[in-house]
């Protein structure tokens, strides 16, 4: 089933979806992007991951033209492992009920998925950091979301090829 807004803010999408689904009973809200592959047990997985919510982590399929050096520097910050700082809105999932009780998705433009996962900790749900499943994604240059993980990575690049130095901070939660 689809929806369809108007909106042109990747927050206030993200929202009408899981009203949208939440009016018609849904106990599990599962985030995602339209590029994104998700492994055929992924909602089964993350709705039983025994958390309040899960926040997992994403691989990149094809890396497009970026050099191998960003490659080699996302590997070395995305750290998919359990337990994991990473937010993702193309591998986030929150029961009904937590969902509701930290506000849902604010309606921004870009780091909805990071103020989402903020409210969660503040209202006292717990968060299982998993690096599985993982969502696969494309390096797509352009997108909706300027701040988003397109700009990521093409942020990522510029720093490895002026630098060499790849040191970026990774979309991880600050606490």
């Amino acid at each position: 089933m689809a929806i369809s807004i108007e909106a042109r803010c990747v927050g206030v999408a993200r929202a009408a979806a899981a009203n949208h689904a939440l009016g018609l009973g849904a106990r599990w809200i599962a985030s995602t992007d339209a590029d994104m592959h998700v492994p055929s047990d992924w909602l089964w997985k993350q709705a039983s991951c025994g958390a309040d919510a899960f926040c997992g982590v994403v691989e990149v399929r094809d890396w497009l033209d970026y050099p191998a050096a960003v490659h080699q520097a996302f590997a070395g910050r995305e750290l998919a492992r359990d337990g994991h700082r990473h937010i993702h809105g193309a591998n986030v999932g929150v029961s009904a009920a937590a969902y509701r009780e930290a506000g849902g998705f604010p309606p921004l433009v870009t780091g909805e998925d990071v103020a989402l996962v903020q409210a969660l900790q503040r209202s006292g749900a717990t968060i299982a950091w998993r690096a599985r499943p993982v969502v696969t994604t494309s390096a797509r240059r352009s997108a909706k979301a300027p701040q988003g993980f397109s700009g990521f990575l093409r942020a990522l690049e510029r720093e490895v090829l002026e630098t060499g130095a790849g040191l970026l901070p990774s979309r991880e939660l600050v606490r």
